[in-house]
Formats: C-alpha cells, sequence, structure tokens
C-alpha cells in the first residue's frame, strides 16, 4: 500500500510539474504576442 501511495504521490508531484512549466510557457507567450 505505502509503495502505492508513493507512486500515485510521484505521478501528482510530475503533473504538477508539467502544469507549472505549461503555465509559465503560456504566460510568456502572451506576453511577447502583446510585446
Amino acid at each position: 500500500m505505502a509503495v502505492c501511495l508513493d507512486r500515485v504521490f510521484r505521478l501528482l508531484r510530475f503533473f504538477l510539474l508539467v502544469a507549472l512549466w505549461w503555465f509559465s510557457t503560456e504566460r510568456s507567450v502572451k506576453t511577447k504576442a502583446k510585446k
């Protein structure tokens, strides 16, 4: 059970990092378009 939870938390952390990276890139692209 602990191993399953560890895998789930790792997946959640991975998705969170991807979401943050995508959000930052999306914002940078929008700001560049404004300029």
